[in-house]
C-alpha cells in the first residue's frame, strides 16, 4: 500500500511544480503502477480505464471543436458584449453569464477555450485590465460546469461511475445551486474590482466597432452542426425517456458530424486539433486510481472516513463536501474526483444510507474547491496559459487572494443548501 501512494504522491508533487507535462507524469505514474506490480497491462485495458467517460470526452471534443470553427461561438460573445455599450457592470454581468451558461450546456474546458481569446480582445480594444475578467472567467466556468452532467470532468466522471444518475438529474439537484452561487458570488466580486473595470468613453465606440460577422463562416456546415448540436443536448435531456446513455448519444453526434461536414472540415484535421493530452492524462490516472484501489489503499480510506462521520450519512456528507472543497483547489479536482470515486462507492457498501447525497457532496465540493488556486481545474490552467500567450501574467497569488475566500464563502452556501434540501427532510 505504501508504494502505491508514495506513486500517487510524488507524481502530485511533481505536477503541482508546473515543469512537467502533466499527461506526462500521470501516464508514467499509472505505467509505474503496473511496472511494480499493482496491476497488470491486460486489467488496464479491461478493468481500469473508463472508457465510457474517454469516449464522452473523445466525443464531445469533436462536436464542440466543428462548432468552433464555424465561429458561431465568437460571434455570439461579441453581440452579447456590444449590447452592454461599454457599461462596466452589464460588461462584467455578461461576461460572467456566457462563461456561466457555456460551461454548463458545452463544457468549462471548451468554453474557456472559445471565450478567453474574445475577452482578451475585448479588453485589449478597450484597454482595462483583463486580470478581474480572468478571475471573473474561472469562477464562472468552474462554477457554472457544476450544473450538468456534462459541465466539468469530474461531473462526467460521477456521472458515467453511477448510472442511476442522469444528466436531468444534474440539472434537478446542481443547476439550482449553481445559478445561487454566481447570484451572490459576482455582484461581490464586482464590487471588489469595479475600480478597476471603468472603460473610457472614446474605448466605448471601438467596442460597437468590433465586427462579429468576421468570425462566422456562413457555409452548409454552420448551420449542420448546429443542428447536430442541438440534437445531441435535447438527448441528453431527454435520456430519462428514451434510455439511451449519453456516451452513445455523444459517440453517435459525433460520427454524424464528421460525416456531414468533411468536405468543409476534414476529419483528420479535427483529430489533430483534438485535446490528445487531456485524454491521455484520463488513461494515467485510472491506471494509478486502480493501482491504489488493487493496493488496498481505497477501502483504508473510506474505513477511515466512515470512522470520522461515525457511519452518520449527515455527518458523512458535510464531510465530504468540506474535504472535497479544500483538498480539490491544491491537486486539481480531476485527479482528487477520481480518487475519491471508490472511496463514495464503498461508503455505500459500508451502509451509509443516502448515498446519491454523497455524489452531489463530491460533485459541489470538487467544482467549488477548483477556485482557490490557479491548478485547481483543467479549466484554470487553460485560461491561464491562454493568457500568457497574449503577454497577460496572473499570479499564483493574486488568483489565490480571490479563489479562497470564494470557495469559504460558497461552501458555507453550498452546505446551507444541502441540508435544507436533503438532510433536514429526513431529520
Amino acid at each position: 500500500m505504501s508504494v502505491a501512494f508514495a506513486i500517487f504522491l510524488f507524481c502530485y508533487l511533481l505536477m503541482l511544480t508546473d515543469r512537467v507535462n502533466r499527461s506526462v507524469i500521470m501516464l508514467a505514474g499509472g505505467a509505474a503502477m503496473v511496472w511494480v506490480g499493482l496491476i497488470d497491462w491486460p486489467h488496464v485495458f479491461t478493468s481500469y480505464i473508463d472508457w465510457p467517460t474517454l469516449t464522452l470526452l473523445f466525443s464531445m471534443f469533436i462536436v464542440l471543436k466543428i462548432v468552433e470553427r464555424t465561429g458561431v461561438f465568437q460571434y455570439v460573445a461579441i453581440k452579447l458584449i456590444q449590447s452592454t455599450k461599454g457599461h462596466p457592470g452589464r460588461l462584467y454581468a455578461v461576461m460572467a453569464t456566457i462563461v456561466a451558461g457555456g460551461s454548463a450546456l458545452l463544457d468549462n474546458v471548451t468554453t474557456v477555450i472559445v471565450f478567453v481569446p474574445v475577452l482578451l480582445s475585448v479588453t485589449r480594444h478597450l484597454k482595462v485590465p483583463a486580470t478581474p475578467y480572468l478571475i471573473s472567467t474561472m469562477i464562472s466556468a468552474n462554477i457554472g460546469g457544476m450544473a450538468t452532467l456534462i459541465g466539468s470532468p469530474p461531473n462526467v466522471m460521477i456521472g458515467q461511475e453511477v448510472e442511476a444518475i442522469t444528466f436531468n438529474d444534474f440539472l434537478f439537484h446542481l443547476a439550482p445551486l449553481s445559478i445561487l452561487l454566481l447570484l451572490i458570488i459576482h455582484p461581490l466580486l464586482y464590487l471588489i474590482f469595479r475600480k478597476r473595470l471603468q472603460v473610457p468613453e472614446e474605448r466605448k465606440v471601438e467596442l460597437v466597432l468590433l465586427d462579429a460577422q468576421s468570425y462566422v463562416l456562413k457555409t452548409p456546415a454552420l448551420t449542420q452542426s448546429l443542428t447536430i448540436l442541438i440534437l445531441i443536448l435535447t438527448g441528453f435531456v431527454t435520456q430519462p425517456y428514451h434510455g439511451t446513455d449519453v456516451t452513445s448519444i455523444a459517440a453517435a453526434g459525433a460520427l454524424l458530424m464528421l460525416l456531414i461536414v468533411a468536405r468543409e472540415h476534414a476529419p483528420d484535421d479535427i483529430f489533430r486539433s483534438i485535446d490528445w493530452g487531456t485524454l491521455l492524462f484520463f488513461i494515467g490516472l485510472f491506471m494509478m486510481v486502480g493501482g491504489l484501489n488493487a493496493s488496498g489503499w481505497i477501502d483504508q480510506m473510506a474505513s477511515l472516513f466512515f470512522d470520522l462521520a461515525d457511519g452518520d450519512s449527515a455527518e458523512s456528507v458535510f464531510l465530504l463536501l468540506f474535504i472535497s472543497g479544500a483538498v480539490a483547489g491544491f491537486v486539481d479536482n480531476i485527479p482528487f474526483t477520481a480518487a475519491m470515486l471508490p472511496v463514495v462507492e464503498e461508503l455505500g457498501s459500508m451502509g451509509v444510507s443516502n448515498v446519491k447525497t454523497l455524489w452531489w457532496a463530491l460533485a459541489i465540493g470538487s467544482s467549488l474547491g477548483a477556485n482557490a488556486t490557479l491548478i485547481g481545474s483543467s479549466a484554470n490552467m487553460i485560461v491561464t496559459g491562454l493568457a500568457l500567450r497574449q503577454h497577460v501574467r496572473l499570479s499564483f497569488l493574486q488568483f489565490a487572494l480571490v479563489g479562497i475566500p470564494v470557495v469559504l464563502l460558497t461552501l458555507l452556501i453550498a452546505s446551507l443548501y444541502m441540508y435544507i434540501r436533503y438532510i433536514a427532510p429526513h431529520s
